[in-house]
């Protein structure tokens, strides 16, 4: 009987694309929210934009990958 894949995961490679972006989502809240606790400043407010920019990438990567919309070349140039 043949196994059917429940996601979009095309492979291996493309799951470790995905677990990879969502670590770095996980490091930069992180990040995001210690630095918002230790300080609150015009430098602290810009990284936290900039944080954010890159939070909303890695996610539109994670939304690719799970949707099958570009292949693992063009998803790992974007992590």
């Amino acid at each position: 009987m043949e196994q059917v894949k429940k996601t979009h995961m095309l492979d291996d490679e493309r799951g470790l694309i995905v677990l990879e972006a969502t670590w770095g989502i996980d490091a930069l809240a992180i990040l995001t929210i210690k630095a918002l606790e230790d300080e609150d400043s015009e430098e602290v407010l810009w990284a936290t934009k900039e944080v954010l920019k890159r939070v909303r990438q890695l996610n539109s990567v994670i939304m690719s990958a799970v949707g099958d919309n570009e292949d693992n070349d063009a998803l790992r140039k974007r992590t």
